[in-house]
């Protein structure tokens, strides 16, 4: 029975990964999980892209 809390306490202070690359894939996996690294910036560039353009255009309408 001591053997056996000791082998628990032994597992306790284990990595779970092999490797640091398994480890920081398991937190990019667990960030994407939850949202991060989403994709907006092309929606803010296009609307500024618009943006711009409606204003060269009325620039040169004012001429």
């Amino acid at each position: 029975m001591a053997e056996s809390r000791l082998d628990a306490a032994g597992l306790a202070f284990a990595c779970a990964y092999s490797s640091a690359d398994e480890y920081e894939a398991e937190l990019i996996r667990l960030a994407r999980e939850r949202g991060a690294f989403r994709k907006t910036a092309p929606r803010h560039g296009m609307a500024w892209s618009g943006a711009l353009i409606a204003l060269a255009a009325a620039f040169l309408i004012a001429l």
